[in-house]
């Protein structure tokens, strides 16, 4: 065989095999997919924690994520916290907002990282619609990595970056497919979400409701909070960079009793990035009151290590209470109750800055039991105090009538002249019982007890049932408090209730009346009865 017939007969062979390769390429290129025609896109907005980590989703008591208790706010108060998931929350009208926002889609080979291409386009319908000037994207058969994001992140490669300031309206998603032919018509299913975490702040009170709350909520440190998030596109990972100064004002509707508590939650939901530690945020109060206190600039921070999450809405509980009460011990000293019984407890303090505590106990006269006259039946129509108050409302509001029993039980120049000292005078029985009450043994004998006016009384309105004392400026109405635990503030001490009961002051009206006040559950109201008439007797100690 001649060389030429063997050259021409392997020419034949290669072309024949060029021709099949061509053959199967051209074939694999037809079967590739094209994202802009032969893939449909669908696409959802997921609201927060839509994943189901919500609040009341998981077993009772297991759904805490941070906690602290005990924290000493001063002036009595004491905050206890809990974060959690909030409840999920999917917004309608947000969701449609977003479908305006114009969109970008990447895509990567899943296992290489290889940019395959982008399209521009926006979302309506519940699907990505591609611009059609967007460039093709042909796909070969494989798996792939697709990112769609709205026009909040800003491209930088395959980085993609958000403010902190666009985090809540900023929506990313993330889909892994298998694409197999163009023939199958395949679906990209993306359920988009927010790179935020959201902060709702709910203000807890057994007692008494807060009113007036405002609060804000900032980093502890200039640069503790991150402002911006990026998110590497090709491998689904995110980093954060450096801190900013981040302040959210804070303000609270009127609390509504809920249970046994009093509740009220931000009108605000603060918005932070994922990835914040919740550790270097702190709460600080910058307007209202409770318990009687100011809460002006008090403030605690969160001790637990958390990082948030991005597209979960938490709930910061914040349970306010009061352990200010304090009690006169019978060695002298001043305190919290005391639960171990080592000390035995003889008055509850009402006024700190004067040094004042009212009995555990009413006193009693030895012959006419647990009821007197203000005093003997000849003194009914005689002026006894140096300052008769001509109305009843004086002696809570007018300085000059504002006294305390203390001066008028123990001083003579607070009585006329021809009266004298009252405390241990039999013409008056009320004084006298409330001097020389005597709670239990081992009580100091230089302590001096007292009959407490009206306005010794109205401190122990404001301090011991959180009642409001700017309000009480009448008599004859009644001022609401919370008797229930002022009743338990006794009780829990081994003393006797308030309630239900009239008790003398040593306030005189009028020449021939005193003045009474009427503890109830429901608050407590100033009166005045004629002398003669017969009254309880609860006394007072400066101490």
């Amino acid at each position: 065989m001649s060389k030429h017939t063997i050259l021409s007969g392997f020419l034949g062979v290669a072309l024949m095999a060029f021709a099949a390769c061509s053959n199967e390429r051209e074939e694999a290129k037809q079967n590739d997919v094209n994202a802009l025609q032969d893939i449909a896109f669908k696409v959802d907005f997921e609201g927060y924690n839509a994943d189901g980590q919500k609040s009341g989703t998981r077993t009772a008591g297991n759904d805490v994520l941070a906690e602290g208790q005990g924290i000493d706010l001063g002036d009595g108060l004491l905050a206890d916290y809990t974060l959690k998931y909030d409840a999920q929350e999917v917004s309608p009208v947000q969701t449609r907002a977003q479908a305006n926002s114009t969109y970008t889609m990447l895509v990567f080979d899943t296992a290489t990282k290889a940019f395959k291409g982008e399209m521009k386009g926006s979302v309506s319908a519940g699907g990505f619609v591609p611009d059609k000037s967007s460039p093709a994207i042909t796909l070969a058969a494989g798996k792939y990595d697709f990112v769609l994001f709205n026009n909040k992140f800003t491209r930088n490669g395959n980085n993609l970056t958000v403010a902190r300031a666009d985090a809540s309206t900023a929506f990313f998603g993330r889909t892994t497919q298998d694409i197999a032919t163009a023939t199958n018509k395949p679906t990209v299913s993306f359920s988009l979400k927010r790179p935020a975490a959201r902060i709702k702040i709910k203000v807890n009170s057994s007692l008494v409701p807060g009113t007036g709350l405002k609060a804000k909520l900032e980093g502890i440190n200039p640069n503790d909070v991150p402002a911006s998030a990026t998110y590497n596109a090709a491998t689904g990972t995110w980093t954060t960079a450096a801190g900013a100064p981040m302040l959210a004002n804070l303000t609270f509707p009127a609390a509504q009793k809920v249970g046994n508590a009093y509740t009220t939650i931000s009108n605000e939901g603060v918005i932070v990035l994922m990835s914040t530690e919740v550790s270097k945020l702190k709460l600080t109060f910058t307007a209202g009151m409770i318990y009687n206190v100011n809460l002006l600039n008090k403030v605690f921070t969160f001790n637990n290590g958390l990082t948030l999450e991005p597209n979960k809405s938490y709930e910061l509980n914040v349970n306010l209470n009061f352990g200010g009460h304090q009690y006169l011990f019978t060695d002298g000293s001043v305190g919290g109750f005391d639960k171990s019984g080592r000390k035995t407890p003889a008055a509850l303090v009402v006024d700190k800055a004067k040094r004042i505590a009212i009995a555990l106990t009413d006193a009693r006269d030895p012959h006419y039991g647990a009821e007197v006259t203000w005093c003997e039946r000849n003194l009914y129509g005689t002026q006894c105090n140096g300052k008769s108050t001509p109305e009843l409302s004086y002696a809570l509001t007018q300085p000059f009538y504002i006294t305390s029993g203390y001066n008028e039980t123990w001083e003579a120049r607070y009585s006329t002249p021809t009266i004298g000292l009252k405390a241990h005078s039999t013409r008056f029985r009320a004084f006298k019982i409330a001097a020389e009450y005597t709670p239990g043994a081992g009580t100091p004998s230089s302590w001096r007890w007292f009959l407490p006016s009206y306005s010794d009384w109205k401190a122990a309105f404001g301090m011991l049932g959180f009642g409001d004392t700017s309000q009480v400026k009448d008599a004859k109405q009644r001022y609401s408090w919370n008797g229930s635990f002022v009743d338990k503030l006794f009780k829990q001490a081994g003393g006797q209730t308030i309630l239900n009961k009239h008790y003398w002051t040593s306030t005189e009206y009028q020449t021939t009346k005193a003045g009474t006040v009427n503890p109830t559950v429901d608050g407590m109201a100033w009166y005045s009865q004629i002398k003669g008439a017969n009254a309880h007797v609860r006394p007072f100690i400066k101490f």
